[in-house]
């Protein structure tokens, strides 16, 4: 298995959109699924029409199957080679998934697992959850904290580190205790910014053209 931990985007910075996961990684997919090998595009952090004409846009071919809401409880997790988890709400991209029995024991052994933000955070061993405040900003206020689908990592990801519209000191310093009580590292990654977990365990830079080799 591969994991990639990408920091998210500027949804407000169109230069920061189109170096954005959905852009950075159409042409390696389109050419991993002509290949023959079968891609899910994970939606559930955002209503289910929330990527829907950027996806229609870059990844038409016959073997990326979008997973939403709509068909969730149809998908069988063993049938991918490639996952690539979207962001948004951590939860509410969290809980359908462990509702619908997702496993990283029910994986391809040698799959590709590519979260972005919330899609990070739940590759993590834990992750963290947020209020937000009446200026639609994240409060640091009222964090809690959930197991994530891998413990093995043992790491907790902060995205948008440079982003201070969700990322302040407050946050961080709390998710620093919180992982020194768990013996857990801290990535931090800005907006745009992603590394693979290597085998012995440290994030590391990597080439993106062959990461489905």
């Amino acid at each position: 298995m591969k994991f990639v931990y990408s920091g998210g985007y500027n949804k407000y910075n169109l230069k920061s959109i189109k170096q954005s996961i959905l852009y950075r990684y159409q042409k390696p997919i389109i050419n991993t699924a002509k290949q023959g090998k079968k891609i899910a595009i994970i939606t559930l952090a955002k209503p289910d029409n929330y990527y829907s004409q950027t996806i229609a846009k870059l990844y038409k071919h016959k073997l990326i199957v979008i997973i939403n809401s709509q068909n969730i409880n149809k998908i069988g997790w063993s049938d991918f080679d490639v996952f690539l988890i979207l962001g948004g709400d951590n939860l509410k991209l969290y809980n359908p998934l462990k509702k619908n029995e997702f496993s990283l024991n029910l994986l391809k052994s040698n799959v590709v697992l590519i979260g972005d933000s919330a899609g990070a955070f739940v590759l993590s061993s834990y992750f963290y959850d947020r209020d937000i405040d009446f200026e639609n900003k994240y409060s640091s206020e009222n964090i809690k904290f959930f197991k994530g689908f891998y413990p093995e990592s043992q790491v907790i990801t902060i995205a948008h580190t440079n982003n201070p519209r969700y990322v302040n000191q407050k946050l961080i310093t709390k998710t620093k205790v919180f992982a020194k009580k768990k013996h857990l590292k801290v990535l931090k990654l800005n907006e745009n910014e992603e590394k693979l977990l290597s085998k012995n365990g440290e994030f590391i830079d990597f080439d993106r053209k062959h990461i489905f080799d």
